[in-house]
């Protein structure tokens, strides 16, 4: 999947290179390149997990620099440099030690958030909804690249989750920004976010500020490390929810009955009965790089 979207991705910003922006655009802030940006989300994760596992270094910031490089030429996004700043250095800030070396890229810091910002208008021709301004997402994008800037479907009516290549490189996937359902996508169907009390599967069938704690909406607070927890509303911070209760993933060595309590998310287990022991995460490094989620969060279309 997500190699056939690097195709598509590359293939996409070769051939819109040309595109005329919309009537009075802004012009790519010349303080900041592709690269820098694509070396921050990308090229620094996959350097750091370099250092601490001697792992070689692979990661999708060359396909990032030429997709975003292509949207920044047309004027379709705007970037500052003062935001990016910040962004590496929180990033790097966060990256500090190897004990939280995984399979997954690290969560970008919220100092990264808005980094981009789409310069079409509602009704204009897009490739990507990073492109679109906020409150607007890239209607019936594809591989194909060719969507139209829109509103997000009202709740009740049928919505989408397009297939948008550069949401990918640029790890913008289920940006609120740039919603594509006022509540929440369900195979393919817009559902209203389930207000305080009412019942609930997941805390993202809960409202913004909710958490789904006992089947039901509250404004409890995610448990801490330690505290009693559900698998339906989680643990604050990177804590998972392990045997009822908040606790920090599992290093390599470390007894598991489920991969998602290691932070290699990979349990190996001799059988079916007992408790299986975390796999290394450096081991697991080796063996692939970094994983890209190519959905928006909730999403079950």
């Amino acid at each position: 999947m997500i190699v056939s979207r690097v195709v598509a991705g590359i293939a996409l910003a070769l051939g819109m290179a040309g595109s005329t922006p919309d009537s009075g655009a802004r012009a790519p802030d010349e303080r900041v390149t592709a690269k820098q940006v694509c070396d921050v989300l990308h090229r620094l994760p996959a350097q750091h997990r370099q250092a601490c596992c001697g792992v070689p270094e692979s990661d999708l910031s060359g396909v990032c620099e030429v997709a975003l490089d292509a949207a920044l030429r047309r004027g379709a996004v705007h970037l500052k440099a003062d935001r990016l700043a910040r962004c590496r250095a929180a990033s790097e800030s966060a990256m500090v030690g190897c004990d939280r070396i995984g399979p997954l890229l690290p969560a970008l810091p919220d100092a990264c958030n808005g980094l981009l910002a789409g310069t079409r208008k509602i009704g204009s021709t897009c490739a990507s909804s990073v492109e679109c301004r906020e409150g607007l997402y890239c209607q019936g994008v594809g591989d194909d690249g060719k969507g139209v800037c829109a509103s997000p479907a009202p709740v009740n009516a049928r919505c989408e989750s397009p297939s948008d290549s550069l949401q990918v490189f640029t790890r913008t996937v289920g940006d609120p920004r740039h919603p594509t359902c006022d509540g929440i996508c369900v195979k393919g169907q817009c559902l209203a976010q389930a207000p305080k009390d009412a019942a609930c599967s997941s805390a993202v069938r809960c409202a913004a500020g909710l958490q789904c704690t006992d089947g039901r909406c509250t404004e409890a607070p995610l448990a801490a490390l330690g505290q009693f927890c559900s698998p339906t509303a989680g643990c604050a911070g990177e804590a998972t929810c392990q045997a009822g209760r908040c606790a920090l993933p599992k290093a390599g060595g470390e007894a598991c009955m489920s991969p998602f309590e290691c932070r290699s998310l990979a349990c190996a287990r001799t059988g079916e009965a007992g408790p299986g022991q975390c796999v290394d995460a450096c081991k697991v490094a080796a063996s692939r790089p970094f994983a890209l989620p190519v959905k928006p969060p909730g999403d079950e279309g």
